[in-house]
This record gives C-alpha cells, sequence and structure tokens, in this order.
C-alpha cells in the first residue's frame, strides 16, 4: 500500500475525528431536546440522527465503490426531501438509540474507508447525494457537514432563551 495514500488516509480520518470532538463538545453542553434550527423545530438530537443518517449513506457509498458497484440513496430528490425523511424516521426515537447510532454510524464510515488502498482511492465513485466524486471528496464533505452543524449548535446555545425568565 502506497505510503502517500496511508497519510492521506490517516488525514482523512483525522477530519472525522475532529469534526466529531467539535460536535461532542457542543452536544456535551446542550439538552438532546434543545431547539437548534428554529425554523424547523429542529432539536440537537435531530440534528445527531441527521448527522449519522448521512454518516450511514456515505458508508454504503464506498462500500459498494468498493465491490466495484455505485451507490445512490434510492429515490434521492433532494437533500431537504431526504433530510425532511430522516427526520420524521428518526423524530421519537430513544435519545440513546440516537447516539448510540450515530456513535456507530462514524465507526462504520471509518472502517470503509479503512479498505480502500490506493488504487481505489484514485477511483471515482458516486457520492450517496448522486454527485461524482472521490473518496476524498466524500469524506471532507461528511465532515465538514458535521463541522456546520456543531458550529449551528453552538450558535443555539449562545442565543437567547425565549422561555420567559430565560
Amino acid at each position: 500500500m502506497s505510503n502517500g495514500w496511508l497519510a492521506e488516509r490517516t488525514q482523512l480520518v483525522d477530519l472525522l475525528d475532529r469534526a466529531r470532538e467539535e460536535m461532542c463538545a457542543v452536544a456535551s453542553l446542550a439538552v438532546a431536546n434543545e431547539i437548534v434550527y428554529r425554523d424547523s423545530g429542529w432539536r440537537v438530537r435531530d440534528v445527531i440522527a441527521h448527522v449519522a443518517a448521512w454518516d450511514e449513506e456515505a458508508r454504503r457509498s464506498l462500500e459498494a465503490f468498493l465491490r466495484g458497484e455505485l451507490y445512490q440513496i434510492p429515490d434521492f430528490v433532494s437533500d431537504d426531501v431526504y433530510n425532511h425523511q430522516t427526520h420524521e424516521r428518526w423524530a421519537n426515537a430513544d435519545v440513546a438509540a440516537v447516539w448510540a447510532t450515530w456513535e456507530a454510524a462514524r465507526t462504520r464510515l471509518k472502517e470503509a474507508l479503512g479498505r480502500f488502498d490506493a488504487t481505489t482511492a484514485a477511483g471515482e465513485l458516486v457520492a450517496p447525494w448522486g454527485a461524482p466524486g472521490t473518496v476524498h471528496m466524500v469524506i471532507r464533505e461528511i465532515a465538514q457537514h458535521e463541522r456546520e452543524h456543531a458550529a449551528d449548535v453552538r450558535a443555539a446555545l449562545a442565543r437567547p432563551s425565549d422561555a420567559p425568565g430565560g
């Protein structure tokens, strides 16, 4: 296996780990039902489930590519539609189950990434949202996605409460 790919894979894992550390840091300060997005009513727990769902889709894309197949989310229309469907599926799930799924999804994604070698990593796959790309692009997008949501959770924690007296 190429030392260049090993170093790059390590960097990609580090990106995922740093994004997760950011989310863990802010999520640990929040309560699961705290509203993050006022327009949709998404709570911290919904954001965590959302991130887990995208990790799982990215893993499916990577694993399909390793089998010589292409994967896109079935019947994918748009990010908004997929996100709404995922939210509906997880909205009433047990908080512990949401957190466990979030942790397991990232572990499985990193395991899939670990099965790539320099040759497969150089190939073009289809991201779960349908865009052509590479394993590098998918992992970078997933890490950035979590970092963006962590920043939104941080901002939600910083805003004044709408509750009386708060």
